[in-house]
């Protein structure tokens, strides 16, 4: 989900100083109550700018095991995560998550979702 704008922070913000309630800014807004609070301590920090996602590097994928990952999926594009961390567990000796795998391959843009049957692509 991405997300929301400056705008819409600045004015949510700007609603409750101007005295309205939290619970009511949440209503008006479309946001939960508890966005209307983060963004009112953020607006103490003076920083209602969205943070930036941190995507920390796997140490434990290898040049290796990152290589073996590509042709893996080349090969047969249609494994699972959980294939894949068995593959990694057995060849590498690489305990690693499931999640931490879909980090890896999303920085590779790697993809290996399969068409629509129906032939939509």
């Amino acid at each position: 989900m991405k997300p929301y704008s400056i705008d819409l922070r600045q004015r949510i913000v700007n609603a409750v100083k101007a005295g309205e309630s939290r619970v009511s800014v949440a209503k008006r807004f479309n946001v939960g109550y508890a966005t209307v609070r983060n963004y009112l301590k953020l607006d103490v920090l003076g920083a209602l700018e969205p943070q930036k996602k941190k995507v920390r590097p796997c140490k434990k994928f290898t040049p290796a095991a990152l290589d073996a990952l590509k042709a893996w999926l080349e090969e047969k594009n249609d494994l699972t995560l959980k294939q894949i961390q068995q593959r990694l567990a057995a060849d590498f000796q690489i305990q690693v998550s499931q999640p931490s795998i879909w980090d890896r391959l999303m920085a590779m843009n790697l993809s290996w979702k399969k068409n629509d049957p129906c032939g939509r692509t």
